[in-house]
């Protein structure tokens, strides 16, 4: 969120310029990539935008297009783009889940829209929840940046302080700075590029000065006036002395010059109830702007802004800030100062923010899904990040376990957006979590294994699968119990990796303390060894089996009441069960899609289950990160290195996965059943049940004919319809081989309970009638 009003405010008095992208030729140009992503985020028009993204989940389907059609102009106009993306978030000063309940109460109203037709309504609604944040993405941009070798970093704090510093350098490392209006808070910011219009190639830029000008102010009373304003890190001041439905920023700028300053302006309301506290919320985001934390080149040190800009051109007029003047308690403003060398690995994209941040600001907040909430969720989420083996606790434990002691015994709280005010303890210090961690010490398998491994098992990738069938029997997994040896670290990329997961994987319960499988693991890997390359099952058959054990994965109900979007067909309660136990298999796999706002129908149904599949992915990326850090400052393998993005992009679970999949399967259900009589003679032709005759058989293959032609149209942005209902049964045979497997397991306990194999074998026998086998792919 931009300045509140300024951007408004600059518009109409005329104090945007334009020139042509070619102005810049020949130079660097910074980025504000979190600007920059959430205007391409931003669904601007029903037609032709992404709005659905809110109702089938994952990300924009024609992201990765558009920014390449970005960097091709910037390309063509001899522009090179540095983009710095933020880093970990400061402290919060209001409360965070103020727009998640916006959002959530947008996404309520556009359900209730599309389910009474009101579809346009509906997507213009599912649009203004902002289903997907920069933060979501940034894997995804960071490979596409990595591809075309696209400059970025991430920055310590926030992206707007290093972009200011970038341009400040005295070795100039960016010659202009495009993003929000934010930027003309910091000192030292004389111009900011607000838009680049891409098809027109032509940027749109204010000067601070002109702005200083035109509205009478000090720098210093520029800054006190977009604060009270309000801004991304805080809410407008609540005793503005006008009406708020009438907001303009040239009015908070003469509250403030009728008092000298912010300050004196909040005192002047300091009887005011709803204003109690705002002093100290003043003084924070002050800090915030004023001493925002950089990260130095060549030093690699983590240092406030103003001590590491260049001296002001004319010292007399300015007042030159030295350690003295950094306030005492800026930790409580961002966090407890972490080690450099974390801030660098956050910089080159080793960890994302998220893995840290819990950590650094004693607080991990779980926003609500995008279906809403219901109680089995709230239940999983807990269970995700409470329990003293869950994967976001053990995340913490990797991290604060190899930091000075005190970061070990920090208190981390859990907040969720059902029930804001309480702070469930995460316990990540606690002597069992981190004897467990300490247990997987012993994977420092070196470079000759691993490539062996990658000769015998005919691989040429470092994956889930490599690493399951390098343990696949008790000789293999013995060869992999390997103490550190301090005078031989891990040296290559290969080895981080490989090691990351099979640590990921003991982690997990997959495997044993002697690196031996698991009935989770034998499963696992027996279904992956017998799926095709090109399918790229591997993560989700991983998914599957992880929301399989975590009782996730079934026929029942999910919630406290019917959603739209599930089985719809006339037919008994068990053939609609076994049909919603197949969408949601299905779900978990991505659809091969064209780049393009998605035009096929949407599920609410899925979107539920689709919450359990985003949070678990999330989580375990959480956790193969921490691993993955834990390696480094264990001193596992060498800490100096040029290659942590590799590192990180060979990682699997980098994107969220949407519902198309499910959704396709239903289409064609739904419909095979309708044009063919009814699922009872779908099932009696496909099964060859007493009773069904030639004319039911032929009636069902016309349908399923048909029904692929239908669906052909239907589904525009799915390359090819039949191809992927082929995959996606493909998938569903994989899974019923891994239950089955489980079922059969017979050492101490149950792996899978009965009843849910019951489930998955009702399933299996009606859906074998929707074979899709003889369509021509």
């Amino acid at each position: 969120m931009p300045v509140r009003g300024l951007d408004g405010y600059l518009q109409e008095r005329g104090l945007i310029k334009e020139a042509p992208l070619s102005a810049l030729s020949q130079t660097r140009i910074g980025i504000d990539a979190n600007s920059y992503l959430k205007r391409l985020l931003l669904a601007k028009d029903p037609v032709t935008s992404d709005t659905f993204v809110a109702a089938v989940g994952g990300v924009p389907l024609a992201l990765g297009v558009e920014i390449e059609r970005d960097l091709k102009s910037l390309e063509k106009a001899g522009v090179k783009p540095v983009f710095v993306f933020n880093g970990l978030s400061p402290r919060d000063f209001d409360k965070p889940f103020i727009l998640d309940e916006h959002k959530s109460l947008r996404r309520s109203q556009a359900w209730d829209n599309y389910e009474q037709g009101r579809v346009q309504h509906a997507q213009q609604l599912f649009a203004d929840s902002a289903p997907v944040i920069p933060q979501d993405v940034m894997r995804i941009v960071h490979r596409l940046f990595k591809q075309r070798s696209v400059e970025f970093v991430v920055a310590p704090y926030l992206a707007w302080a290093q972009l200011v510093y970038l341009e400040r350098h005295e070795r100039a490392y960016v010659h202009s700075i495009y993003g929000a209006s934010e930027l003309f808070m910091f000192d030292g910011v004389e111009r900011v590029i607000l838009d680049i219009n891409f098809a027109t190639s032509t940027i749109s830029f204010a000067t601070k000065q002109s702005i200083l000008q035109d509205l009478a102010l000090s720098h210093d009373q520029l800054l006190d006036t977009a604060i009270l304003a309000g801004f991304e890190h805080t809410q407008p001041f609540p005793a503005l002395p006008f009406d708020m439905n009438n907001f303009s920023f040239p009015n908070v700028a003469t509250f403030v010059k009728q008092r000298g300053s912010g300050v004196a302006a909040i005192m002047a309301y300091r009887d005011h109830p709803p204003i109690f506290g705002w002093s100290d919320h003043f003084a924070r985001a002050r800090c915030m702007i004023k001493f925002s934390l950089v990260l130095v080149a060549q030093e690699g040190r983590v240092l406030p802004l103003p001590l590491v800009l260049p001296p002001p051109a004319s010292p007399a007029s300015t007042v030159v800030v030295t350690a003295a003047d950094v306030p005492a308690d800026l930790a409580d403003i961002f966090s407890p100062h972490l080690p450099d060398e974390v801030y660098y690995q956050v910089f080159r994209g080793l960890v994302g923010p998220q893995v840290i941040t819990p950590l650094a600001s004693g607080v991990l907040y779980e926003a609500a899904p995008l279906c809403g909430s219901t109680p089995e969720y709230e239940i999983y989420i807990k269970n995700l990040t409470e329990l003293a083996q869950s994967p976001r606790c053990v995340a913490l434990a990797l991290v604060s376990s190899v930091l000075h002691p005190s970061w070990a015994v920090k208190e981390v709280y859990a907040s969720y957006y059902f029930n804001p005010p309480q702070m469930c303890p995460i316990r990540h210090g606690l002597a069992p979590t981190n004897a467990f961690i300490e247990s997987v010490t012993k994977w420092n398998v070196d470079a000759r294994f691993v490539e062996n491994e990658l000769r015998r098992q005919a691989s040429s990738t470092i994956d889930l699968s490599l690493c399951l069938g390098g343990t696949s029997d008790p000789i293999h997994a013995q060869r992999t119990i390997i103490p550190k040896n301090s005078e031989k670290l891990l040296e290559k990329k290969d080895e981080i990796v490989a090691n990351a997961l099979w640590r990921f994987l003991e982690l997990r319960s997959f495997l044993t303390a002697s690196h031996q499988h698991t009935p989770y693991a034998a499963a696992l890997y027996q279904a992956m060894k017998l799926s095709k390359v090109n399918d790229k099952f591997q993560e989700a058959l991983y998914l599957a089996i992880e929301l399989l054990r975590g009782g996730a994965l079934h026929n029942g109900r999910i919630g406290t009441r019917l959603y739209s979007g599930g089985p719809n067909f006339n037919g008994a309660e068990e053939d609609k069960r076994s049909m919603l136990l197949v969408m949601r298999v299905l779900s978990i796999v991505p659809l091969s899609f064209h780049p393009g706002p998605w035009a096929g129908p949407v599920s609410r149904e899925l979107l539920v289950f689709n919450s359990f599949l985003r949070a678990t992915s999330r989580s375990m990326r959480t956790l193969l990160e921490a691993t993955a850090l834990n390696i480094l400052l264990r001193s596992d393998a060498r800490r100096a290195r040029e290659d942590y993005l590799d590192i990180a992009l060979s990682l699997p679970f980098q994107t969220d996965t949407n519902t198309g999949m499910g959704i396709l399967f239903k289409a064609f259900g739904d419909t095979v059943c309708h044009m063919a009589g009814g699922v009872d003679v779908v099932m009696r032709a496909g099964t060859g049940t007493v009773g069904a005759d030639a004319e039911e058989k032929e009636a069902v293959r016309s349908a399923k004919e048909q029904t692929l032609e239908l669906l052909t149209d239907a589904f525009p942005n799915v390359k090819n319809v039949a191809a992927e209902l082929q995959r996606g049964l493909r998938f569903w045979h994989l899974i019923m081989l891994a239950v089955r497997f489980l079922r059969q397991y017979q050492g101490n306990g149950q792996a899978i309970q009965p009843d849910l194999v019951a489930q998955f074998e009702a399933a299996d026998a009606w859906l074998k009638p929707f074979s899709v086998t003889e369509a021509k792919a």
